[in-house]
């Protein structure tokens, strides 16, 4: 993804992974990976250490938004540890569902410069 902020370069956007629980625009859980001047909604909640990385997490109505501290251009999102987390801080039940997977980036503003943005690979494992 691009860098920059809006004071710097008027761009400004986030890179995540969304997962929906229970149905489509139902509970919402956000994993940022790349963050260039975005506050996601809502309050502060805590620190999550999710296999050896740092998140930090907001709490707004029905969207949970797990913010990494550093951004990263590549890796692996652990989605079921995330879920996980959620289950063990009574966020999620162990019957609810996930019916939903989406990445990709959250556009605010690009300063009126046009923008590329590519995705080289994505593989999405299940093991349980």
């Amino acid at each position: 993804m691009p860098t920059g902020s809006l004071r710097r370069n008027g761009f400004d956007a986030e890179a995540a992974y969304d997962m929906f629980i229970n149905g489509t625009d139902t509970d919402e859980v956000m994993v940022w990976v790349d963050n260039q001047g975005q506050t996601p909604a809502g309050s502060f909640f805590g620190v999550a250490y999710i296999r050896g990385q740092r998140f930090r997490v907001y709490v707004s109505d029905r969207t949970n938004s797990f913010v990494l501290t550093k951004n990263e251009t590549s890796g692996t999102v652990h989605y079921l540890a995330i879920l996980s987390w959620h289950h063990k801080h009574r966020m999620v039940a162990v019957s609810d569902t996930l019916s939903q997977f989406n990445s990709g980036w959250e556009v605010f503003g690009t300063g009126g410069v046009a923008r590329t943005f590519t995705v080289h690979s994505l593989t999405l494992h299940q093991r349980l």
